[in-house]
Formats: structure tokens, C-alpha cells, sequence
């Protein structure tokens, strides 16, 4: 006979988990051989599981072997594989259980109900075994419960209902199998209890087994009785909502309860279709047979051999066995009345005219046509794509009715659990030919139903569609091959992969980005070069191709004319531009009062020459500003086109309208007025860093430029302006002019206290910050220079730094490399510190690795040949072949402390690195070359093993040299730091 097969899917038991096992299986009440026993413990240690030593057991022939390991399988299974608890289950002397029934028999005094729970035990395990007891052996572990007084009865009560539980658990009887009759009617069950109480037992041992049914948790019957709920009914009665109130407060959660009160009132509504039925069956009239019609012979029967309902009724073939399809209260069936009653209805009573039916028709033709099918029935369809379907229909047919009806299609799938179906008949062809094209609303459009459904998707699957086109970018698919040749269209296709990375960043759809920006993804130069080396079409032409509309079309005028006046134009301030902008009179006037626009639109009174308002919004006009003549005139069709991209921009983004301002004015610059790629593109890199450091977008703006002092809630407002600030100090506050901090009469020396509280920094810390910038801050105080000292506080504040490791992490950077030029290039920075600070690289180590060792004063110190070779072998991360300082323990020369040879030195680095680095390695230690920092390249004689104060980057040789030949363990910033190049017998950084 041939032995079990193993399993090899299943998990593994532990040494301490077979140990429990075999000590379990050794009961000197078993009798069992010790030949069997002694064959199923070494098959459990082989194969370490439970399921094949029970397969074995069963093998083996040996019957009470078999049932303990059965009874062990099944328990560990119920207890979800704890064995310390199966352990303390079966190990309790005072049960000695034997079966799963006995455990759930017996719950109580093993130990295992919420009241008497040892505080070692999990409570959720508890919980999900006596859940699982409930399932398997649910007469046992109510029979426990009563027992163990988890359900409260009078003594005499819960006596005799404990008789007949007992004696049901003794012929097996299973309550969620077995009809209560069978146990009820069974006068052996009641022999014990006497006649004047069995009738009270009966009504009890019921509304258990009636309750059982409706609950998942066994603990929730006893709630249930404790509030006189003895049957389905009962609880149906009770309004949802007091239900879930009274179930929460006995300690009952709200799913569980809301299960409870939606099956009891289903079974509710079973028993009453139960009894409809039955009465319309006592009333129907039967046909005596001697009444039917027997002479068939002038008939054609057109149904061929035996006539059965299906073949009557073919269309009744997919619904005999649905009761809601069948039923007279179904939803199919309450729908049809509805028609019905409403084709009763006549919309004037007192004359001939259309019924209430007619007119749902006339806009609602496909209800008519709709299927009573289980489909249409059962699947829940969300309002929201109910009202689209019918949105549609209306568009695409440029009139007020749907005309074609949207079924679901009836297949054997359809059950009552499926609860809920996308929307399946979306026309697409409207979204692209009519929805797509619109601009205005400009708080709605452009839509572009695609894209909207593939970021939904992505987002559904825990990404986004800025992910997939950041991991899939490729631009050279951009270039076509009649162009591949040409070395400027592959710049010109980064620049696009840019644009519209930028653009998804900021959830811009194309549309979006050419009514903002007024250009394409794809730029006039690309287009120009895939139609031609020779073609240079203009910047109107490039507009028209891209479809750029009018100033007027983007605000929702058939013109610029109709946009501009006077009359019916933007300028009338409560009438065209509040409801075509979106905005609210407060928005409006902070709008007015940002950089972008920089004074040059204002409110006025709509009466020329009237020096006051008369306090009415709708006697209001927005009008251009002309600051020099400190006059208004009409707006301008550009004033009007840059009004309708900032508030685009605006709404997309989802920044504070001052956050944004500051941003864009400060990546502008000193450019036109106006939103280009450029801001575009550092917008997105401004919010990847905010969402990197997690700090709000106006907390970071002030790293590329000067504090925004132009809103209330700008970061200088909300850091100097405080009330606090400006009790102890009121230099930060403006002056007549509304000017702040100008001049530079203002001294940092003069106010260096209250600069160092608001900005939460030591004496060293303010120190280290303007020594590194000495040569232009000094001592005056400016936003310039207040501005410098908050910006390199927040970066050292990323980085996890103390500002006095800044001109640390400065000097791991190129001479003259400016971190704050770009968001872009601050956000490169950021990303290379990261990495390497995952990787586990310390701003310590990493300027340890890269020039040597720093002390307080921010001179650059030495280091000894240990050292060197310790940071090697640190940096080699896995290769190393032995252990540093035992290699350098046995090579050590004590005649010469602290020193090794040459000889020494190659010994080490081979015995660390291998033959190859090693070599290198020992070269340069040897100062056959070093290198300096600012990117120059010298050469020099022999290093010493003496502290050398004009070699600081030793340590970046180290690792580069190493990047050239060996890649790191885990090293993602390879790459960024690989930049080494051999150059005879140096080294080039």
C-alpha cells in the first residue's frame, strides 16, 4: 500500500509546535502501540504538518491514534493554528476533551467565553473560536452557553433546558440543520421536565434556535434575549434605527447589529409571501377533469410532443425558479403597477387630455421597452449613472427623451448578492464629440472623459497615471524615423515627455494645458521639425493647429467684442463675471489684490464720474487700472485671457489662490505677464516637494525666492507679523509705504534674538547660516536676507539636519552649485540625500566619505590609515571578506604605533576588497593620487599614514574609484555618484 503524498502548500509546523503536538498525542488513556505512536511523530517531524500525519494515522490502520490527531487537526484549525491554546484546551484536567463538541459543550469551564478569558489569551482568537464552534457544533456550544450562564435563565428553567440540549447533543441533533420539530416533538427530550413547564422549555429552546439563525457572533443571542427579542418578528418591528441604538449600547457593533436587523426582517418578508401564496392557493379554482375539452382533432396543436409550462410560456422559462420574478411584491411587479396606476390618471381631470403615463413617455419612451427581467431586478445601478445614461440619450439626440432602453443582461451569473454594477452603457461618442470640445463652464471644462476614467482606474488600483507616465516615459517614441537623424529632436522630446508629466502632476489635462498656457505639449519646434527641416510656421499658425481658441471662447462668448463690452460684457461684475468666473466678491477681491495681476484691474462704480459706491454689487464693473494715470479704462482681451488661465490653474491645482500667486510671480521672474511652460512645469516640481517633505506648498516657496509679504497669510506674515513678534519687535512690521524691511538700515546684529525664536534656531545655528553667506549678507537686514536665513533653515529641516551641518552639505556639492536655483534642481538634491539616507548614509558619513572628517569650526581634519580602510569596507557593503579590525590586528607592526608598510597596506585591501579593488585601493591610500575638491585634478608622491590636512576627499576617491569597479549592495544612487574617470594614473572627480 502505498503512503500518503505530501503536501507541500501547506505552512510548516515549528520545532516548539511539533514538540506541543507529540506531547498531546501522549495520553496513557489512548492505549495506543508505541510502534504507531512512534511512526506518526517521526512522519509529523518530517513533514510538519498536521494534515499529513492525520493521512498517515489513517494509513497506519491504528483507530484512536487517528482520532485524537483528527480531534487536534480540527481544534488547531478552530483556534487558527495557536497551538498554546489547542495546549491549554486539551490539557485541562477538568474537561479532558476529546472532541470538538466537548470543547464547545464545556466553553465556559475551559476558559474560553469573553467573561472569564485569561488575559494571555488574544481576545480576537477567542472570539474567531467560538465563532467557528458556532458554526460546527452550534446545539453544543448553546447548550455551553446556557450551562455557563453567558445565556441568563431562571434556575429551574435553565435546568430543564439543559436536559433537553444535552439530549439533543446525545442523538446528534444539529439546530441550523434539523427542523426544530424533530427535537420539539421527541417525547424522550421532555420525559425528565414536568407537564406544566414543558411548555415554557419549548418556547425557549424555540427562540434560540430561531435567533441563532440571524446572528454570526454566538454572544449576540444572549443580547438578544436580554431584550425580549425571542423571534424575527419582534425585531423587524423595531424601527432600524432604535435597534442599532439598543444594540450599541450593549456592547454590540453597528455592522454586526444592522446584519441582524436586515435578516430578520428578510425572513419577515419570506414568511409573508409564504402566506400569500398559501392563501391564493386556497382560493383558485381547479377544474373538475370531466370538464376539459377532449376533442382535439380540430385543433393544429402547434407545440410538438409532451405540452409542459415551459413550452406554454417559453418566456416564463428563465423565471420559474426566481421567487421575485414570480412574486406579486417583487420590484418588477411594483414597477408595472406604477405604470399602471399612472395610466389611470388623466393630467387635467376636468377635460379629455393625456394621462400622467403619457407624458413620463413622451420624455421617457424606453421605459416602455424595459425587460422585467432578474437582471434589470437584482443589479443595482448608482443614481449617478442612471442620470448620465439619460443625460446622454438627451445630448446626443439634441432632443429632451431617451428613446432606447438600457438592459442588463440576464444571464445564470445574476444572484442576490451581486449589489452593484458599473455603468455598462456609457456613450462615449458624446464625450468625444460634444462634451470634449467645450471650454466654458471654465470651472467644468475641458473634460476629457478618458483620461478621467484611466485616473479613476489607476487610482482604484492604488496608482495614478502620473506613475505610468513617469515609469514608462520614453521620448525617443516621439521622434519619428524620418527625423531620427537630426541630434536636436530628442532634446525637443524630453522637452514634451517634460510638459506632460508636469501637466498630469497638476491633474491638467492637454485641453487644460493649451487654455492656460496656449501651447500644446508638443512644441511649435517639434512640429515644425516632423513636417520639415525647412518649415518655420508661425506662432499664430502653431495656435490654430492646436487648437488655441479666442479670449471670448474661453469665458463662453460667441466673440472678443461681446466679451469686452461695455454693455453685456465681462466688465459688469455681479451679472457676467461672478457667475462665468465661479467666483465669490470675497475671491474676487483677493484675486485683484495678487502679483499676477500686480494692480492692474480694479472694482469701480458703474457711473462714470461718481466718486462713490453706492454699496450694490450689481452697480459694480471690473475695469483695467491704469496705474501711472491712476485712472480705469475698459478691459482688454489679454487682461481678460490671463484672468481665465490663472483661475483655470487655479481650481486644478486646489492651492490657496495666495499660495499660488506667489508661486507663479516668483517662478515669472522678470517675464511678461502671463503663464507659461515654464511655470507650469516648476509648479509640478514645487508640489512634488511639498508632497517629499510633507510641508505645505507656501512653507517652501520662500527656497527659490524672496518671502511673499503681499497676503495676510503669507509665511512672513504668519512668522513676523504674530502679535507676539510685533509686541517685542516691530522692525518685520511695514513701514508708511507698505514696504517691508527696506533700505538694509535694519542690522541682524540689532534684532538677533528675536530672528532666533521666531525661527526656532541656536546662536550657532544663525551663525553657521550667515557665514554661508557672508560675502553678500553681512550684517544688513532685508526680506532678501531674512528670506536666506528661513530658506536654509527649512532645507536643513528636510534634510534632518542641524544648519550648522549646511556648509557640510554644501561642500558635498560642485564648487558654486547653487541648490536653490530650480525647484527642479532642489528637488534632484533632495532625492540624492534620500536615497542615500534609506541606503543608511549619515550627512556625517556621507562628507566622511567624500573629503574626511569636519570639526566644530567647520575645518576640514585628517585621518589615519584605520580609519581609511574601516570607511572602505563600509562602503563595499557585502564583498568584504573578512573583518576589518581583525585583519588590521594581525598585519599590526608594534615597533611602529599606528603605522603599517606598504606591503601592509596591499595585504589589507586584498584580503578586504579582492585582487582588483584591492589594488586600487592600496594605491591611493598610498597617495599615488588624490584628489581635491571643485572638480580638479592633481598628483603627488607617496601619502605617509600621517594626518595629511590638504587631502580632504580621500574618502570620495575611495568610493568612486570603487563605483568604476564594483557595483554596491543596494546602491539605487550609483549613477548620481559615479562620475569618476581614469586618467592614466589619477583620478578625475
Amino acid at each position: 500500500m502505498p503512503s500518503p503524498q505530501d503536501h507541500t502548500t501547506e505552512p510548516k509546523l515549528g520545532d516548539s509546535d511539533v514538540a506541543i503536538i507529540k506531547e498531546l498525542l501522549c495520553d496513557d488513556d489512548m492505549h495506543t502501540s508505541a510502534d504507531s505512536l512512534a511512526k506518526v511523530s517521526t512522519k509529523l517531524k518530517e513533514t510538519r504538518s498536521l494534515k499529513q500525519t492525520v493521512e498517515y494515522a489513517n494509513w497506519l490502520g491504528d483507530d484512536k491514534l487517528l482520532a485524537r490527531l483528527t480531534f487536534l487537526e480540527r481544534l488547531c484549525d478552530h483556534s487558527q493554528g495557536k497551538l498554546a491554546l489547542v495546549y491549554r484546551i486539551v490539557m485541562d484536567n477538568s474537561v479532558s476533551p476529546v472532541s470538538i463538541r466537548d470543547v464547545a459543550r464545556h466553553v465556559h469551564r475551559l476558559g474560553l467565553t469573553r467573561a472569564d478569558a485569561p488575559a494571555s489569551d488574544d481576545q480576537k482568537v477567542l472570539d474567531g473560536l467560538r465563532k467557528r464552534l458556532f458554526v460546527s457544533e452550534p446545539t453544543a456550544l448553546i447548550c455551553g452557553f446556557v450551562d455557563g450562564g453567558i445565556i441568563p435563565l431562571a434556575p429551574d428553567l435553565r435546568e430543564h433546558v439543559l436536559a433537553v440540549l444535552d439530549y439533543a447533543i446525545q442523538i446528534s441533533f444539529d439546530i441550523s440543520k434539523q427542523p426544530a420539530r424533530v427535537l420539539l416533538g421527541d417525547d424522550q427530550a421532555f420525559k425528565s421536565i414536568p407537564l406544566n413547564q414543558q411548555s415554557e422549555v419549548k418556547n425557549m429552546i424555540s427562540a434560540m434556535i430561531r435567533l441563532h439563525l440571524l446572528v454570526d457572533d454566538p454572544d449576540n443571542i444572549a443580547v438578544l434575549l436580554s431584550h425580549q427579542h425571542l423571534s424575527a418578528y419582534s425585531i423587524s418591528e423595531v424601527p432600524q434605527g432604535n435597534f442599532l441604538q439598543i444594540m450599541k449600547s450593549s456592547g454590540v457593533d453597528a455592522a454586526a447589529a444592522d446584519a441582524i436587523w436586515t435578516r430578520a426582517n428578510a425572513a419577515r418578508l419570506r414568511t409573508q409571501e409564504v402566506v400569500i401564496e398559501g392563501l391564493r392557493g386556497k382560493h383558485e379554482i381547479r377544474f373538475n377533469g370531466a370538464l376539459q375539452y377532449k376533442s382535439q382533432d380540430s385543433f393544429d396543436w402547434p407545440i410538438k410532443g409532451p405540452v409542459d409550462l415551459s413550452k406554454l410560456f417559453p418566456d416564463l422559462d428563465q423565471v420559474v425558479d426566481c421567487c421575485d420574478c414570480c412574486s406579486l411584491t417583487s420590484p418588477a411587479a411594483y414597477f408595472v403597477d406604477l405604470l399602471y396606476q399612472l395610466g389611470k390618471r388623466a393630467i387635467d381631470q376636468s377635460q379629455p387630455s393625456d394621462t400622467l403615463l403619457d407624458k413620463l413617455f413622451s420624455r421617457r419612451p424606453d421605459l416602455g421597452d424595459l425587460q422585467l427581467s432578474c437582471a434589470n431586478t437584482k443589479v443595482l445601478i448608482p443614481y449617478i449613472d442612471l442620470v448620465n445614461e439619460a443625460l446622454e440619450s438627451v445630448v446626443a439626440k439634441a432632443e429632451p427623451k431617451v428613446t432606447d432602453p438600457y438592459n442588463e443582461d440576464d444571464d445564470d451569473d445574476v444572484d442576490d448578492d451581486e449589489t452593484y454594477i458599473p455603468g455598462q452603457n456609457t456613450n462615449h461618442d458624446v464625450y468625444k464629440n460634444y462634451i470634449q470640445p467645450l471650454v466654458f463652464p471654465l470651472t467644468t471644462f475641458p473634460y476629457n472623459e478618458a483620461i478621467d476614467s484611466i485616473r479613476t482606474c489607476f487610482q482604484g488600483l492604488g496608482s495614478s497615471r502620473n506613475e505610468l507616465l513617469t515609469i514608462f516615459r520614453a521620448p525617443h517614441r516621439l521622434v519619428p524615423k524620418v527625423s531620427a537623424g537630426n541630434p536636436d529632436i530628442l532634446s525637443i522630446a524630453e522637452v514634451i515627455a517634460d510638459r506632460a508629466a508636469s501637466a498630469e502632476y497638476l491633474g491638467l489635462t492637454a485641453d487644460d494645458y493649451i487654455a492656460i498656457v496656449h501651447e500644446s505639449f508638443q512644441t511649435k519646434e517639434y512640429l515644425d521639425l516632423i513636417k520639415g527641416s525647412k518649415s518655420n510656421s508661425s506662432v499664430e499658425s502653431y495656435r490654430d493647429l492646436i487648437g488655441v481658441k479666442t479670449p471670448g471662447e474661453y469665458w463662453g462668448y460667441p466673440n472678443d467684442q461681446i466679451m469686452l463690452s461695455e454693455a453685456e460684457g465681462l466688465t459688469l461684475l455681479s451679472g457676467q463675471f461672478l457667475p462665468r468666473a465661479g467666483v465669490s466678491f470675497d475671491e474676487t477681491l483677493n484675486l485683484l489684490n495678487t502679483g499676477y495681476f500686480n494692480g492692474q484691474l480694479a472694482i469701480t462704480s458703474g457711473s462714470e464720474g461718481k466718486e462713490e459706491f453706492s454699496g450694490k454689487v450689481a452697480e459694480m464693473r471690473l475695469r483695467s487700472y491704469l496705474i501711472d494715470a491712476g485712472k480705469s479704462s475698459g478691459l482688454t482681451a489679454t487682461q481678460c485671457d490671463d484672468l481665465q488661465a490663472f483661475l483655470r490653474l487655479w481650481r486644478k491645482v486646489g492651492w490657496p489662490l495666495e499660495d499660488l500667486d506667489a508661486a507663479v510671480v516668483m517662478l515669472r521672474g522678470n517675464r511678461p505677464v502671463g503663464i507659461d511652460p515654464e511655470i507650469i512645469d516648476g509648479l509640478a516640481e514645487i508640489k512634488r516637494i511639498s508632497a517629499m517633505t510633507k510641508l505645505p506648498v507656501g512653507d517652501i516657496l520662500p527656497l527659490w525666492g524672496d518671502m511673499d509679504t503681499n497676503s495676510t497669510s503669507s509665511v512672513y506674515a504668519r512668522i513676523f507679523l504674530r502679535q507676539r513678534v510685533a509686541r517685542e519687535d516691530d522692525i518685520f512690521e511695514p513701514d508708511k509705504e507698505g514696504k517691508y524691511l527696506p533700505g538694509g538700515s535694519a542690522k541682524i546684529s540689532e534684532h538677533r534674538q528675536i530672528i532666533r525664536s521666531t525661527l526656532r534656531l541656536s546662536d550657532a545655528e544663525l551663525d553657521a547660516i550667515l557665514r554661508s553667506a557672508a560675502s553678500w549678507i553681512g550684517d544688513s537686514l532685508t526680506i532678501r536676507s531674512i528670506s536666506y536665513i528661513y530658506r536654509v533653515s527649512v532645507f536643513c529641516q528636510v534634510l534632518e539636519v542641524s544648519p550648522v551641518q549646511y556648509i557640510w552639505v554644501s561642500s558635498l556639492l560642485p564648487l558654486g552649485f547653487n541648490i536653490f536655483q530650480t525647484p527642479r534642481v532642489t528637488r534632484s538634491v533632495l532625492e540624492q540625500f534620500q536615497q542615500l539616507k534609506r541606503l543608511g548614509w549619515s550627512i556625517d558619513s556621507e562628507v566622511f566619505a567624500a573629503g574626511g572628517i569636519m570639526d566644530g569650526t567647520g575645518e576640514w581634519a585628517g585621518f589615519d590609515i584605520n580609519t581609511a580602510v574601516r570607511a572602505t569596507a563600509d562602503i563595499v557593503e557585502g564583498n568584504s571578506k573578512g573583518e576589518p579590525e581583525s585583519v588590521l590586528l594581525s598585519l599590526r607592526d608594534d615597533t611602529k604605533p599606528g603605522a603599517y608598510t606598504r606591503e601592509q597596506v596591499a595585504i589589507v585591501a586584498a584580503a578586504l576588497l579582492g585582487t582588483d579593488i584591492g589594488g586600487e585601493v592600496e594605491r591611493f591610500i598610498e597617495g599615488m593620487c588624490i584628489a581635491y575638491p571643485g572638480y580638479r585634478y592633481y598628483q603627488r608622491e607617496a601619502l605617509t599614514a600621517i594626518p595629511h590636512p590638504q587631502a580632504p576627499i580621500q574618502q570620495q576617491v575611495i568610493f568612486k574609484c570603487l563605483c568604476t569597479q564594483k557595483s554596491l549592495s543596494g546602491c539605487a544612487t550609483k549613477s548620481n555618484w559615479q562620475r569618476t574617470i581614469t586618467v592614466e594614473d589619477g583620478y578625475y572627480i
